[in-house]
């Protein structure tokens, strides 16, 4: 079929057509095997494969499968006729989960080794789909469409009743493995799979996106099977967890960034087969599920396609389409998983026990990323989450950078499992490369006892852009546009406030404009360029530049960046009007050994003050909120020569003192 021409990805051929007599052959080679009759690159999905690898030795696949579906059909059976007689009591069945993230010894939120909050943008996008969840991707309108009413939650004791955050970190000293080698690291962390679902998060160095382990019935009368219990669980390549819409600053590539990988291979988990019954042709194969219609073979792209008489149900999350195309979970294949849950080894043990609640106060503090960087200060984006079952009435976000430290309240209550987004503004050198930071929760709830302080606080280092130091008061842009000027708009922020701002709706295309703008002295300044169509202002459509230019330093130049590019500047010379302002402010004792008093004499207190040194960097920066600040300790200071600059609201001056 056309539609098919292009697949990108290998789809599970269940006829390998491996003998239970054959040669013993290693994971890695079923799927190199099924990638070369395919000619494809990446494996979409292996869990067929896998199936395959796990039977060498014991009974024919295709008996094995036989043996399960007469098993559990009988059981599907009575879930259908308690429906019909209304005495079915289906309820929510809670799964606990732990993940296991391999990898290099990156930072946590680097590559392979994603961070916590990706983790938990997995898990939401898990319950979106299996609760189909109103208002989310998770939801559909389909007549067969159904509400599997299984939630997914981190798992919060371990194995031994200790209390646990359900994600452990391996550092195994590769960035990527074989499969082969994920197997042994499988056996090596493990928790129970009586009691948990186990998702292992790595790169793969076959191109894989994941695979799971069916459920099977441990003694079937005639068949040489056994299912291990040491390898049970789902492994996803690392850039296939999560979701970027719940969690853009997550590490993510292609076009399966909404946590669907994850839905379809827990699909496999519980017991459902492929959509298209892994075959080609319409009467070759089924996934015993009455409500799916027939697919004559995988699809890989969302589209209305026929085939075997009835248009295909594209949106499943059983079939191979991109994430943002599934939807759909049907009636048929809620109750073959009910009855997996109800019947098989390992997965009628789920959530029997209570492993994933907390009772008390239990608050999270998480990494979320840089968000936003002037020249001399960074805004870290922190979430902290509520994982007990008391509600959390207040706390305090600390962060410290390079000594400075800076508190941010938390402004509203938090119910249990509910999370708050906490934005912390802290100084940091204009030329600084890169923030070592600390985020901490303290007085949570007053006086409370968080009963699991191991995720009161978090660390990390992230890189940053080095600010440029000009020293002019003027500002040159020249903008050449494309062929498409409507899409191109411009601005200049001070201190994060936009003070120019423009855009190219009513430009002639490939015409050229040029603006001056004065600058202040001592001031943080921020250009950005953006493309609403994310293709810049060169090549395709046009040889459009741009071009900013401060005294003899060049800013900024070219116009091939996507959807926008960035550059922070500050400027270093002292001017009149700065000096001037705020007149009756002084410092004392000047100079000073450690003691430095700011004297505002009858004015309001200032907002802020900023102590640089002799070379323009950033030393010391602090909100001003009380009497007290206007005391600065100045014993962690160097002796020498250094500038303080007192902000209020527009308003800056700047006085130099000497530390001695």
């Amino acid at each position: 079929m056309i539609k098919n021409l292009l697949k990108p990805f290998v789809f599970c051929n269940l006829f390998l057509g491996l003998s239970a007599n054959a040669q013993t052959k290693s994971f890695d080679s079923f799927i190199t095997e099924s990638s070369a009759k395919q000619n494809r690159e990446i494996v979409r999905c292996s869990s067929t494969e896998y199936e395959h690898f796990l039977s060498q030795g014991q009974a024919d696949v295709m008996e094995k499968r036989a043996a399960f579906e007469a098993f559990i059909a009988p059981k599907i059976e009575e879930i259908k006729r308690n429906q019909a007689t209304q005495r079915s009591s289906n309820q929510v069945i809670i799964i606990p989960v732990v993940f296991h993230v391999i990898h290099d010894g990156d930072a946590v939120g680097v590559n392979e080794n994603i961070s916590d909050l990706q983790i938990f943008s997995q898990i939401d996008a898990l319950n979106q789909d299996y609760r189909k969840k109103i208002n989310t991707p998770g939801y559909n309108t389909n007549p067969v469409g159904a509400d599997m009413e299984i939630e997914f939650r981190l798992a919060r004791r371990d194995v031994n009743g200790n209390l646990t955050t359900g994600i452990n970190r391996y550092n195994k000293g590769r960035a990527a493995h074989t499969n082969n080698q994920i197997e042994t690291i499988k056996r090596e962390t493990i928790w129970n799979a009586a009691n948990y679902l186990n998702i292992w998060t790595v790169n793969f160095t076959a191109g894989l996106l994941g695979y799971a382990q069916f459920p099977q019935i441990n003694s079937i009368p005639g068949l040489n099977y056994s299912s291990p219990s040491d390898t049970d669980g789902v492994v996803l390549g690392y850039s296939a967890t999560g979701s970027k819409l719940l969690f853009p600053q997550g590490v993510y590539s292609g076009t399966y960034n909404g946590g669907r990988t994850a839905t379809h291979e827990i699909g496999h988990y519980l017991g459902l087969i492929h959509i298209f019954a892994d075959t080609e042709g319409c009467t070759n194969g089924t996934d015993y599920c009455a409500d799916t219609p027939n697919h004559y073979e995988a699809n890989y792209t969302c589209g209305d396609y026929t085939s075997c008489g009835a248009r295909e149900m594209v949106e499943n999350y059983m079939d191979y389409t991109n994430d943002a195309c599934m939807n759909i979970f049907t009636n048929d294949q809620k109750n073959r998983v009910r009855a997996v849950l109800a019947s098989a080894p390992r997965r009628n043990t789920l959530g029997a026990v209570d492993n994933y609640t907390i009772n008390g106060t239990e608050a999270g503090i998480y990494f979320r990323a840089v968000m936003n960087q002037q020249c001399n200060s960074v805004t870290l984006g922190f979430v902290v989450k509520n994982n007990g079952t008391s509600t959390i009435n207040s706390g305090v976000v600390r962060t410290v950078v390079n000594g400075q430290s800076v508190d941010v309240n938390l402004t509203s209550s938090l119910a249990p499992g509910e999370t708050a987004d906490v934005l912390a503004t802290v100084p940091v050198l204009n030329t600084a490369t890169s923030v070592s930071f600390t985020g901490s929760l303290v007085n949570i709830n007053g006086s409370a006892t968080d009963v699991f302080s191991t995720d009161n606080t978090v660390t990390g280092t992230r890189t940053i852009t080095t600010p440029k130091l000009v020293n002019s008061n003027t500002v040159a842009l020249t903008l050449k546009y494309d062929s498409y000027p409507s899409e191109t708009s411009w601005r200049l922020y001070k201190n994060n406030v936009v003070v120019e701002e423009g855009n190219g709706a009513n430009a002639v295309a490939l015409s050229t404009m040029t603006r001056n703008f004065t600058i202040e002295s001592n001031q943080c300044y921020r250009f950005e360029i953006t493309d609403s169509e994310d293709d810049g202002i060169c090549c395709s459509y046009g040889q459009g530049n741009v071009t900013l230019t401060s005294g003899g330093t060049s800013l900024m130049t070219g116009g091939n960046f996507g959807s926008g590019k960035f550059v922070n500047f500050y400027t270093g010379v002292l001017s009149t009007t700065d000096i001037n302002a705020l007149s009756d402010i002084n410092i004392y004792p000047n100079p000073t050994q450690g003691l430095l008093n700011i004297g505002i004499g009858n004015l309001e207190l200032p907002k802020s003050y900023t102590i640089y040194n002799a070379l323009g960097q950033v030393v010391k920066y602090k909100n001003i909120i009380k009497q007290s600040d206007l005391e600065i300790d100045t014993t962690s200071l160097t002796d020498g020569v250094y500038s303080i600059q007192i902000s209020n609201d527009n308003q800056n001056k700047t006085l130099r003192f000497v530390k001695n």
